[in-house]
């Protein structure tokens, strides 16, 4: 049931967010590229397959909305060389990239979605806030000690003149 409800919701939020930023910039056909660790070997393995499925799942919808969805995927283990595998030609044609998941892989592909005036989309926790330095970076997931402590700014600052 859970998981059932996990698929549908990433399913609800990644339409939602694909519709969106499709119908702002206008990109038809869109190409997202997946950098994860498409593989059965592990936690972090099956559960990227997961994720991957959602977004297959997620085009699927789009395509019912008329949108069409190019992916080009790429298996980024824990020891992948994501500078190698930004070499292969067709992640320049990427408008989207989802992962990395390993924190270690996060430069090459911030540095390359930047240059190619590509999105990058983190699904994933990981050790570091590239969505602050980034403005090409959106992250998903967030640790909830993360979370707190931003709203906990984010209200300090708001109502910094009230006495609450």
């Amino acid at each position: 049931m859970a998981n059932n409800f996990t698929k549908k919701a990433v399913l609800s939020v990644l339409v939602s967010l694909f519709l969106s930023i499709t119908t702002a910039f206008a990109i038809v056909p869109i190409n997202v590229g997946v950098m994860l660790p498409l593989h059965n070997d592990d936690g972090d393995g099956k559960r990227a397959i997961e994720y991957y499925r959602g977004l297959i799942l997620a085009a699927e919808e789009m395509k019912n909305e008329g949108v069409e969805v190019n992916f080009y995927a790429w298996n980024a283990h824990i020891n992948a060389d994501v500078s190698k595998i930004l070499q292969d030609p067709n992640a320049k044609k990427c408008d989207f990239f989802f992962g990395p998941m390993y924190t270690k892989q996060l430069p090459a592909l911030q540095s390359f979605a930047a240059a190619n005036n590509a999105k990058e989309i983190i699904p994933f926790s990981i050790n570091d806030d590239p969505a602050s330095h980034y403005s090409n970076v959106f992250q998903i997931y967030q640790e909830p000690q993360f979370t707190r402590t931003e709203y906990i700014k984010k209200f300090a600052e708001k109502f910094s003149a009230c006495q609450v």
